[in-house]
């Protein structure tokens, strides 16, 4: 299911537009980076029982990137105050609502089980597209929904694997 995937994401390429170098390692990285958010919540999770963990990560955050931001952008800030309500609505909708409750899940699911859950981010994604008036091409279109395909086949082969052991009195094997 993973080719499925890949042809998907190789769908989203122009045709015949070329992969730079510095976009594949970006996208490496940022694939790394978001297996490293999952194994690190989950940790966090398991290892404060409350939102303790979650509320010191966020106060790290804003402390490392709060003067970054004020001395990047301060002035446009200080120019336009209203924009902070807009900030505020874009952490409660990119933060502090999302990461509560990937690691309400994660507390209850494996890590690989939360990666199959995320597959459908593409489709949410193009509700976005949707919401904006934007266009989605056919092929686009294609592409997500053989990433979105192969998310849901993989979940459901998770699920045919875990559910011998799920039932009481099945000795695991």
């Amino acid at each position: 299911m993973a080719l499925l995937a890949l042809v998907g994401v190789l769908l989203l390429t122009g045709p015949g537009a070329s992969l730079p170098a510095t976009g594949l390692v970006l996208g490496g990285v940022a694939a790394l980076c978001r297996a490293g958010y999952v194994a690190l919540s989950r940790r966090v999770g398991q290892l404060f029982p409350d939102w303790t963990g979650l509320s010191l990560a966020l106060a790290c955050g804003a402390c490392v990137l709060t003067p970054v931001s004020a001395a990047t952008g301060g002035v446009a800030v200080a120019a336009h105050p209203a924009v902070l309500l807009t900030g505020l609505l874009v952490a409660l909708l990119s933060s502090l609502i999302p990461y509560p409750l990937d690691m309400a899940v994660l507390r209850r699911i494996d890590a690989r089980a939360f990666g199959v859950l995320l597959a459908p981010s593409p489709a949410v994604a193009a509700v976005g597209f949707l919401l904006l008036h934007e266009q989605l091409t056919k092929r686009q279109l294609t592409a997500i929904v053989l990433v979105v395909l192969a998310g849901a086949w993989s979940a459901r082969r998770t699920g045919r694997r875990a559910a011998p052991e799920s039932r009481p009195g099945t000795p695991a094997g």
